[in-house]
């Protein structure tokens, strides 16, 4: 059927009478319609016509010779559906029409009235353009329905709809979900506003109010945040179209969307076009900034080779103003010595060729010389080049020279000390012995001759020594034993000492300041070191003058310290020593603090009181800077470091003489060379010790397993083998952690000291030593008290456990007690390092002792065991036989049994 009907109209008439056929034709025809019409006389024409689609009315006769009227309606509602269809027929009865119009007719008209056939088949057409039409309309509204719910689902969109008549809010699952709602709670539109942000409420209910009046534009949008139940915070989109009836909205509906991730991407896009405008205008800004505030020379030098441009770092580092730059050839402010390394550059640059940069020295506007390490580059026959002032950085590099070379100059000269403190360990004791058995002899002339050849060769072996710690001092080998010094008080001390020394002729002040930190460092060595520094000032003194002795804290940051070569940041306390001198010039300041180097005549001085004053300070953790200029005096500053909580005063040794003859004591001497071994076993059993000898640590551990009574190991640090002193001292502490142990060394080395420090409970006799040091620091050594030590008792017994806790106690060792092996392992687990020694019986009612004590082993190797027994004691020997720190008491045994055994062990209280 046609879409239109303001065209011709195909009209399809069934139809055997010719002349009815005609009548009806001729009444349609002086209608208003523009018809073209086909007769179908029977069946076959019908259904051919049918099949050809053309049609769009359809007028048809009830009864025909092979067919009829309801057959035709059947066919014709198959093939073409939306055509109307009107019966035209003389004998139709109203129980005929009522069936016909249920199957599908569209009208009938009688025969006898045709004459109203047109305005039915007017009617039938637009009955069936309003069909079509509104089926159309459904279909597009169908499709735009679908359409939209595929743009929503794809969108996540959700949808609502409100309606003000009855208050009545419809969210779908999308929109409850942004309000955090769930599908069985109703909501409305107050809960909408209770669930805004603050900050948008207000804006929200004036736009829906906005969209209700129907003086308005009827539409709603707007962007929200929204708090949900459990606090999270989403943006949303919502958008609506209000609907109105008689000036009252009837119905508002519309969409929300969730945009929180849109407007989070805004808002960083925001920032991010913020922060790149604002980088775009500070870089601008820099760059303008740069040119006139940089602390680095910019230039640009013209093909000509003269300056076109020069920023204001020329006047700030250089002091040139900028009219007196521009136009000058560069090379005209290049020191000669440097123009040709400084053309080749500029020629390179201008080649194109990659220039990393090139230092150079340029003139200054008060003819002073700036060395400057310029970066260029070229384009266009000009060259862009920026400048960098290096001239403190090159004098510190002078200076880090200056200090290497001193570095190097004592190695060598420590390493010539060492070995010269052995060799005078050797002669110094001989002497010391010659000059002891001389004073036995009868005095006669040979005597008095001798003992006169000792003493001249005693005192050129101090001089010696001394020089030889001197040498050590500059070394930084020397053994320091730092303690807490008021810098104050020791300068105060001092001030008899000064003026004798320098005499009358020069006034010696201090200036202290108060509140003065304290400082950690060897007191003896800091006294040497500011005598010294007297004594060099009273030589460029010799009219007279005056010296000023000052303290101050000083506290370097970093900035300070990186303007002062070789000082690092910190706290210190400043001493320093000021003379009105004759000063000295700058030559001779690079070469002050090399040893053996001396401004004074021949024989006048050993060249080592500052290289001395040098090592000591350095070694202690400080610095020494000297300033002098001729006629000008000198001042030199020691900066110590200042003592840090946590460090205790050294504990005093004990008053009293030492004996010589009254002491059986063994002692273990540990030392490779055999000159020196030789001596000093010679000295101690002269002093009335017991001595026994090792050239390794080997030999020694080896010799204090089958000597159990030695009671002090004296070694030396360095020894051959592969195990030094200190390696040899760890071995013999876990074999006998209660030996005593005296090191000594021609030198102080890491393995007893570090940052020029003794290590706290080291114990150092310096080489070389004479009869009275040895002896002094040996009776110091051995009557120094040790921690008392204490010991484990396991017995099931508790008489004889209390007997025994008895007897140790009055012996001063603190006793702990274990009635079975179970708790003794227990208590050794938890006290760690803390028990020196175990007595273990041999019947214990949880295990057998042997078996306890191979357990405590695993657990403390090395550990001092005494097994208690009361079967045949031969047998318990024999079967801990060849074990180390073992012991075997009989029981019952006493308190001297025990005591004796515990003594062979090494265990004292």
């Amino acid at each position: 059927m046609s879409d239109k009907f303001d065209g011709t109209i195909r009209l399809l008439m069934l139809e055997d009478s010719v002349l009815d056929a005609e009548l009806s034709c001729h009444y349609l025809k002086r209608s208003r319609l523009d018809l073209s019409i086909t007769v179908a006389r029977g069946r076959q024409d019908f259904m051919a016509a049918l099949d050809g689609g053309a049609v769009d009315l359809i007028l048809a006769d009830y009864s025909l010779p092979d067919f009829d009227g309801l057959r035709a309606l059947e066919a014709a509602r198959e093939t073409l559906p939306e055509a109307p269809f009107i019966f035209l027929s003389g004998v139709i009865g109203e129980e005929f029409a009522t069936e016909a119009l249920k199957k599908g007719a569209t009208d009938y008209v009688l025969k006898r009235n045709v004459a109203r056939l047109p305005a039915a088949v007017e009617r039938a057409l637009s009955e069936a353009r309003e069909r079509r039409e509104r089926r159309a309309a459904e279909a597009a509204l169908h499709q735009s329905m679908v359409g939209m719910r595929l743009a929503v689902d794809a969108g996540r969109l959700g949808t609502w709809d409100y309606s003000p008549v009855i208050e009545s809010l419809k969210l779908d699952r999308r929109c409850r979900a942004m309000y955090g709602k769930s599908a069985d709670r109703s909501f409305s539109l107050e809960n909408i506003y209770q669930r805004c942000h603050p900050d948008d409420v207000q804006r929200v209910r004036e736009a829906v109010t906005a969209a209700l009046d129907p003086h308005g534009s009827g539409e709603m949008s707007e962007e929200y945040r929204v708090i949900s139940e459990s606090g999270r915070e989403t943006w949303v989109a919502a958008r609506g179209q209000a609907f109105f009836e008689r000036g009252r909205c009837i119905r508002l509906t519309g969409i929300m969307q969730d945009i929180t991730e849109q407007k989070r991407s805004q808002e960083a896009m925001q920032q991010l076009n913020q922060a790149l405008e604002a980088r775009v205008a500070e870089s601008n800004r820099e760059r303008d900034r740069m040119w006139s505030l940089s602390q680095d020379l910019m230039t640009v030098c013209r093909p000509d080779g003269n300056l076109g441009m020069v920023n204001p770092a020329w006047n700030r580092i250089l002091g040139w103003p900028e009219e007196a730059l521009v136009g000058r050839p560069l090379l005209d402010l290049v020191h000669e010595e440097d123009r040709e390394s400084t053309r080749e550059a500029l020629e390179s640059v201008l080649a194109g060729k990659p220039c990393p940069g090139f230092d150079n020295r340029v003139l200054c506007h008060d003819d002073d010389w700036r060395w400057i390490r310029w970066i260029a580059n070229a384009e266009d026959r000009t060259v862009y080049a920026v400048g960098r002032d290096i001239t403190a950085e090159m004098e510190n590099a002078e200076r880090l020279r200056q200090i290497q070379k001193m570095e190097m100059i004592g190695q060598l000269t420590g390493g010539v000390a060492h070995d010269f403190n052995n060799l005078l360990t050797v002669i110094v004791g001989n002497l010391d012995m010659a000059a002891k058995r001389t004073r036995k002899l009868p005095p006669d002339d040979l005597t008095d001759l001798v003992q006169r050849l000792l003493e001249n060769a005693r005192r050129g072996t101090e001089r010696a020594t001394a020089l030889t710690q001197r040498l050590l001092a500059f070394a930084r080998r020397q053994p320091l034993d730092p303690a807490p010094i008021d810098a104050n008080r020791l300068v105060l001390g001092m001030s008899d000492l000064f003026s004798r020394t320098l005499g009358e002729h020069i006034a010696v002040e201090t200036v202290l300041s108060e509140d003065l930190w304290t400082v950690h460092a060897d007191p003896h060595q800091l006294e040497n070191a500011l005598l010294n520094l007297a004594v060099n000032a009273r030589d460029a003194m010799p009219e007279g003058g005056r010296l000023v002795i000052e303290t101050q804290n000083c506290w370097f940051d970093d900035f300070a310290a990186a303007g002062m070569a070789e000082i690092d940041p910190g706290r210190y306390v400043l001493l320093a020593v000021t003379d009105t001198g004759t000063g000295m010039d700058a030559e001779t300041l690079e070469q002050v603090f090399e040893p053996f180097f001396t401004t004074k005549d021949v024989g006048h001085g050993s060249g080592l009181g500052l290289s001395q004053v040098y090592g000591f300070v350095r070694q202690s953790g400080g610095y020494v800077k000297i300033y002098s200029e001729p006629g000008m005096g000198t001042t030199v500053r020691l900066y110590l470091p200042r003592l840090e909580e946590g460090v205790e005063e050294t504990r005093p040794r004990p008053e009293g003489p030492f004996a010589e003859q009254e002491s059986q004591t063994t002692i273990l001497v540990v030392e490779d060379d055999e000159d020196v071994r030789i001596y000093s076993t010679d000295l101690l059993r002269d002093l009335g010790y017991r001595v026994l000898e090792a050239g390794n640590g080997a030999a020694a551990l080896a010799m204090l397993r089958e000597h159990p009574e030695v009671r002090l190991l004296f070694t030396d640090i360095g020894l051959p083998g592969g195990m030094n002193g200190r390696e040899l001292a760890d071995a013999v502490r876990r074999l006998r952690p209660r030996l005593r142990i005296l090191f000594t060394s021609g030198f102080a080395t890491n393995a007893i000291a570090h940052s020029g420090r003794l290590d706290p409970g080291v114990q150092l006799l310096p080489k070389p030593f004479t009869y009275e040091t040895l002896a002094a620091k040996i009776d110091d050594v051995l009557r120094t008290p040790m921690e008392s030590s204490r010991v484990l008792i396991v017995e099931d017994e508790v008489l004889v456990r209390m007997v025994a806790v008895d007897v140790l106690a009055d012996m001063g060792f603190q006793v702990e007690e274990a009635g079975t092996a179970a708790e003794a392992l227990e208590k050794l687990r938890a006290a760690g390092d803390r028990f020196d020694a175990a007595i273990i019986d041999i019947g214990l009612p949880d295990m057998k002792g042997d078996r306890l004590a191979a357990e405590l082993r695993d657990l403390r190797p090395g550990l001092p065991i005494v097994i208690a027994s009361g079967y045949d004691i031969g047998d318990v020997r024999d079967q801990f036989s060849g074990e180390d720190n073992m012991g075997v008491v009989p029981k019952p045994y006493d308190g001297d049994d025990l005591i004796r055994e515990l003594e062979r062990l090494g265990i004292l209280a």
